[in-house]
């Protein structure tokens, strides 16, 4: 499934979870929600809407916050979401 700009528009069933990261070193304790209500856009730019719950929920959960550039580490110590790891390490670099 392709999800271009997807936006999460409800969520219930909140629990905890351990999940591991290729650029972060082991896994981590995050909070995700059960059931999520998506809004994207197809392949085709259409608007779309889905519905999702479990494993298949936690992931979708994940890769927006990977695309909102969120890292799971950074979602349990209660970061402002709209400031980007991406961006903190760029201004590093350029010192």
């Amino acid at each position: 499934m392709i999800m271009f700009n997807p936006q999460i528009t409800a969520k219930s069933g909140e629990y905890e979870t351990e999940e591991g990261c290729l650029s972060l070193a082991g896994v981590r304790k995050t909070k995700r929600y059960r059931k999520i209500t998506v809004a994207y856009q197809d392949q085709a730019f259409h608007s779309r809407t889905g519905s999702f719950e479990g494993f298949t929920a936690q992931i979708i959960q994940y890769e927006i916050d990977h695309c909102d550039g969120i890292l799971s580490d950074l979602r349990t110590k209660k970061q402002n979401p709209h400031s980007s790891p991406m961006r903190s390490f760029l201004k590093r670099c350029k010192r």
